[in-house]
């Protein structure tokens, strides 16, 4: 397995960083360059509540560099099911803001007809 293993001193602080994000919108909308690489670094190590609260405020950013983030959690097969649920729903909220949706949409509506029911349930939400 090639994982790459991050201290726990770091890992410490980049929770820090995320949960400063996550208490102060201003914060995240006055770092987001910074702030969205670091929130989809933390995903990964996460745990379910926090994977939640990062997807929220992800949603709520609404730009076009989580929308593709989001869908890649919403496909991923090894993660929660409630976690995939949530980034379909803010993929959805976010999908009429995206200034160019169509290769996302393309993605989607190939998904409906994915032998993966749970992909096609994922995708149905996100298209609205």
């Amino acid at each position: 397995m090639n994982e790459k293993v991050i201290d726990f001193k770091s890992r410490e602080r980049l929770f820090e960083k995320v949960e400063s994000y996550i208490e102060s919108i201003e914060l995240f909308l006055e770092e987001q360059d910074k702030a969205v690489p670091l929130l989809l670094k933390a995903f990964k190590y996460a745990d379910q509540e926090l994977k939640h609260e990062i997807i929220l405020l992800l949603g709520s950013w609404a730009k076009q560099e989580v929308a593709w983030p989001l869908y890649e959690i919403l496909a991923d097969t090894k993660e929660n099911k409630d976690i995939r649920n949530s980034a379909s729903i803010e993929l959805s909220v976010i999908f009429p803001f995206l200034k160019e949706p169509q290769p996302l949409l393309d993605r989607l509506l190939e998904d409906l007809k994915s032998p993966d029911a749970e992909l096609r349930i994922y995708a149905a939400f996100a298209l609205g």
